[in-house]
């Protein structure tokens, strides 16, 4: 994945975490990001034309139709850094890894966005 754009890492991001969804039997979810062109496409609003990006949303596509209940939103990053310090996280690891609990790197972001939710 390290030699992947930008926009493909999005949509095989935005896969895996329906695939794992799907594993879970999750059937209603919501999905927010702030890849534009991946929201876009899920919500059909987006011709895809990049060979790469096109396969990974079509592999996408097939997973999604899979659920009964899937909400899709645009969200701009500033309002996205629980996913942001993800991504910057997952991308210095050699290895996937799936967090079972937040680490320690994003609970001061997510105690942050719990006081400004509620």
């Amino acid at each position: 994945m390290r030699n992947a754009t930008s926009s493909v890492a999005e949509f095989v991001s935005a896969k895996e975490g329906l695939k794992i969804a799907l594993n879970n039997n999750w059937v209603h979810l919501v999905i927010e990001g702030d890849a534009k062109n991946v929201i876009d496409h899920l919500k059909m609003k987006a011709v895809i034309k990049a060979k790469e990006d096109s396969k990974q949303a079509k592999e996408i596509d097939l997973i999604a139709s899979k659920f009964t209940n899937l909400h899709k939103s645009h969200v701009f990053r500033r309002c996205n850094r629980v996913a942001d310090k993800f991504a910057k996280l997952g991308y210095s690891l050699k290895d996937r890894k799936i967090w079972h609990y937040p680490p320690q790197e994003v609970r001061h972001l997510l105690e942050q966005d719990k006081k400004h939710a509620s």
